[in-house]
């Protein structure tokens, strides 16, 4: 029995193994930004654990992806995997019909959101990628600049 069921868009996806070893059942964090509730606490974003690949029962989510999420909890946490019933949200219609109307009153997360920034959930960029990407665009900025003046006073 699901102990959550919901739909989300993906906005983080984290793998949780950070060794340089690594094998297909290692866990694998998602975090959703949850559109509507049909089961369990009715909450704006939430995180499931999956393992990495479909080898090992995982369930292969895509950033920025909408789908239909079944969930089993333990305790606070909640996990699903490749025989759960999960669904790209596209192709969830059946499931939906069978649903019915799903709660879109959601709340913050108080495990999750104190912990998550706004600037995380921008399209799955971490805020240290947005650093290095403004860094580099001022780099190249400069560059230009430079060039330019070499060919004035030339």
């Amino acid at each position: 029995m699901k102990s959550a069921i919901f739909a989300g868009k993906v906005v983080k996806i984290e793998n949780l193994n950070t060794s340089t070893i690594r094998n297909s059942n290692d866990p694998v964090e998602v975090t959703f930004d949850v559109s509507k509730v049909w089961k369990g606490p009715a909450y704006k974003h939430m995180v499931i654990t999956t393992a990495e690949s479909e080898i090992s029962c995982g369930y292969e989510f895509r950033l920025n992806t909408e789908y239909l999420i079944y969930a089993s909890s333990d305790g606070d946490k909640f996990t699903t995997g490749l025989c759960a019933g999960n669904n790209k949200l596209l192709n969830a219609s059946s499931d939906l019909a069978l649903l019915g109307v799903g709660n879109e009153q959601l709340q913050d997360n108080p495990l999750l959101d104190t912990k998550l920034h706004d600037d995380q959930l921008n399209e799955g960029v971490s805020f240290d990628t947005r650093y290095i990407i403004t860094a580099i665009v001022v780099v190249i900025a400069i560059g230009l600049l430079l060039i330019l003046r070499r060919k004035r006073k030339g």
